[in-house]
């Protein structure tokens, strides 16, 4: 749909981009973006952690696959490799039957319910929590506080059992 010369035009007032800095208590570092904006990215939601072992890296868009690079590899050998998900892994039993086979979207609400519906059944309290959440909000908060004052703002979380 195309818009008219005429179509009425309002300011936008959400946030397309963002992006902070990250220091944790043990004094890791990191950096955290986001965007709508990214043509050819559909959900490449990404986790890249680098160490003094070695690096790994999952993205959404692989769903089913992991890659991991050691620190203590032969310099020959030494780079990213792929680890597909399987039998082995979480819930392998019930999604994936060989290596590298694909699951998708469907599956995965499949297991949160499944979670949700054992942690009602068991009582016990699932990982994913209003605490968790709670948590997770008092990040955003920071980041907010942050781009407003221009200064490393702290995030305190022992409030929370």
């Amino acid at each position: 749909m195309k818009l008219g010369t005429d179509a009425k035009r309002e300011a936008v007032d959400v946030d397309d981009e963002a992006s902070f800095l990250v220091k944790f208590k043990d004094g890791a570092v990191g950096s955290i973006e986001a965007t709508r904006n990214a043509w050819g990215r559909n959900n490449f939601i990404t986790v890249e952690v680098h160490g003094t072992e070695g690096s790994i890296y999952f993205n959404y868009e692989r769903l089913n696959e992991l890659q991991v690079c050691f620190a203590k590899d032969p310099d020959d050998r030494r780079g990213f490799k792929t680890i597909y998900t399987g039998p082995a892994h979480f819930y392998g039993e019930v999604t994936w039957n060989i290596p590298g086979m694909n699951i998708g979207y469907g599956e995965l609400k499949t297991i949160e319910a499944y979670e949700f519906i054992k942690s009602v059944v068991t009582g016990e309290q699932p990982s994913t929590c209003f605490a968790e959440g709670y948590k997770v909000d008092r990040v955003c908060e920071a980041v907010l506080k942050s781009s407003e004052s221009r200064q490393w703002e702290k995030v305190n979380n022992s409030v929370l059992v």
